[in-house]
């Protein structure tokens, strides 16, 4: 990677910003945004959201986390198939703002109005004398022009029915879509709860999963246990580590198998 912030660049795996000054969040801004020249090097996988910032401060869930990195390395689960299909399905959904009942009372005023339209036309033409048929040609104007309204109504009606049953269906498809990835997730998590434990141990840091307990029964400092979901991921970007956690960016490197920057909060 390349890291360049103030008037120095720096390269390689193992980069210290201690003596910089340069926050947290100023090195994360700059490996996020793919437009910010400031570290250049690979792209953040998902992964990295989860793992990116190891420091006092990190937040973690461990399930969604750990799954994470599970997907960074290839794997997959027999839920995949179909949760693209449900993806795709979806993808093909228009979300127009429907408004159903608005819809049908628009039709109702417009069939309402064709109806006392009709009656008007009724009467003018029974009393209308032969010769005298400009009445009954601005009635007929009238009527077909409310007959028009009318129809458009019901037009846009069946339009707003399509729409709603879509986002019925859409509605259905999701949560589909949530469920799978759920069981998707569970699947990964239970498949990769002895290597999150082995990792911890490689990593010798202050967080145990209790024997026979899945990884969200994890106690310890957040920190400690995304570092041992970093090790196992392939995050991409590098990864920014507080000072606090560890100072030594080789030995960070190292340790998680992943590009560096140390900071210093």
């Amino acid at each position: 990677m390349r890291v360049a912030f103030g008037e120095r660049v720096r390269r390689g795996r193992a980069v210290d910003l201690r003596n910089e000054g340069v926050p947290a969040s100023a090195v994360v801004a700059a490996i996020t945004d793919p437009d910010d020249g400031r570290v250049r090097g690979q792209r953040p996988a998902a992964v990295h959201e989860h793992v990116g910032v190891l420091c006092e401060g990190t937040t973690l869930r461990v399930g969604v986390a750990l799954a994470a990195a599970a997907r960074s390395r290839g794997a997959r689960t027999a839920h995949d198939d179909e949760l693209a299909a449900v993806t795709r399905q979806l993808a093909g959904l228009s979300t127009p703002d429907v408004d159903l009942a608005a819809a049908r009372e628009r039709v109702a005023a417009a069939e309402a109005a064709v109806g006392h339209m009709r009656e008007r036309a009724a009467r003018v033409q029974g009393r209308t004398q032969p010769g005298d048929g400009e009445p009954v040609v601005a009635v007929t104007r009238a009527l077909t022009a409310v007959e028009t309204e009318w129809h458009a109504a019901k037009e846009r009606l069946r339009r707003a029915q399509a729409a709603w049953a879509d986002a019925r269906r859409r509605l259905t498809l999701e949560d589909r879509r949530a469920n799978l990835e759920q069981a998707a997730r569970d699947a990964l998590v239970a498949r990769w709860s002895d290597r999150f434990r082995r990792a911890m141990d490689a990593l010798a840091v202050p967080a145990s999963v209790p024997p026979s307990q899945p990884p969200r029964r994890f106690s310890g400092p957040p920190w400690a246990g995304a570092a041992a979901i970093a090790r196992l991921a392939a995050p991409g970007a590098p990864l920014v580590v507080s000072a606090a956690v560890c100072a030594d960016a080789l030995a960070a490197s190292a340790a998680l198998d992943a590009p560096v920057v140390v900071v210093t909060d």
